[in-house]
């Protein structure tokens, strides 16, 4: 286990650009993985660095990274960290502001991966208020806090944590995509309040309602496996999700019910992947005639020929029957 030297540094940097202010030739991008690191002190002597990875090693602390004012991606999967985003660059003020004020312009934080570390508490990210993608994969967190304010944020992954709740997601946050999956979730009440939510990923909870996925109104993809849905009834709140193409209720015990794929797509018709699977067109307009859907057609055209001599009456065998001869 070694400190980062200023010779690996060296070795590791690419991506030749510019420098945002000056607009001198410099390079951006430092790659350090795997080097069996514990910490990057010498960092701070690279203040123009904008993409850093250091996944992979035994980094305890970022703090250093305060000293990097441009830092726009930055990657710290699988270290031993505790605290997230230790860091806070230092922000125009009106102490500073004549002094030191044209270097002091705050975070510019876009992207950060904290996977596979040892956080358990999400700290105010207040300051870094440009954030677009957060992971935190694979952590020990028990409840979402501190992103109120990241007004930017489109990518929130959190899976494999300890969350039992979806308190933390506010109201018109901007976030599109959300995995929550593999966590201990008994609910899912914040979510309504995400209104650009088009993918949502609560596999390997304990969910028992689909309610609240009704009430995102843009949702396109829902994975809800391995979970505790169990009534047909509760598939009725997608049914007015005219954007929704892709649906997994894989593993929960609503699969069990017989004949469960057409009684599904016969309530959300606009669904084309199931459970993984293509949801065929000739798949859907079978269930849609084997629930009845056709009757009202074929009895137009009944009394359209007959004019009243004689009364419709349907023929067709019943559910159960249809499909076990199909």
């Amino acid at each position: 286990m070694t400190q980062l030297e200023r010779s690996v540094v060296r070795e590791n940097l690419s991506l030749l650009g510019k420098h945002p202010i000056t607009n001198k030739h410099i390079f951006t991008r430092l790659d350090v993985k795997k080097h069996n690191l514990t910490a990057v002190d010498v960092l701070k002597d690279f203040p123009y660095l904008q993409d850093v990875d250091v996944a992979n090693n035994q980094i305890e602390s970022l703090a250093v990274l305060a000293h990097l004012p441009f830092l726009i991606s930055l990657n710290a999967e699988n270290n031993h960290l505790t605290t997230l985003l230790d860091f806070d660059p230092p922000q125009c003020t009106a102490k500073n502001a004549w002094v030191d004020g044209q270097e002091a312009i705050g975070p510019m934080l876009h992207i950060a991966n904290f996977a596979r570390n040892s956080i358990s508490v999400m700290r105010d990210l207040k300051t870094h208020r440009y954030i677009q993608e957060l992971i935190l994969d694979h952590n020990h967190i028990t409840e979402i806090t501190g992103i109120s304010e990241l007004v930017f944020l489109k990518y929130f992954s959190i899976s494999h944590n300890k969350l039992k709740t979806t308190r933390g997601l506010t109201e018109n946050m901007p976030i599109e995509i959300l995995n929550l999956s593999h966590n201990e979730l008994v609910e899912s009440s914040q979510l309504p309040k995400l209104t650009r939510l088009l993918i949502v990923n609560v596999a390997h909870n304990k969910l028992r309602s689909l309610e609240d996925f009704g009430k995102c109104r843009m949702l396109q993809k829902l994975d809800v496996s391995f979970n505790r849905i169990k009534d047909l009834h509760h598939v009725d709140a997608l049914t007015k999700l005219r954007d929704l193409s892709s649906l997994n209720l894989a593993q929960c015990p609503i699969t069990r019910i017989p004949y469960y794929r057409f009684r599904i797509l016969v309530r959300t018709q606009q669904v084309v992947k199931l459970d993984g699977f293509p949801a065929s067109i000739k798949e859907r307009i079978k269930a849609k005639v084997i629930h009845g859907d056709d009757i009202q057609a074929r009895t137009d055209i009944f009394d359209c020929h007959l004019k009243g001599l004689d009364k419709f009456v349907n023929y067709l065998p019943p559910l159960e029957y249809a499909l076990t001869n199909s």
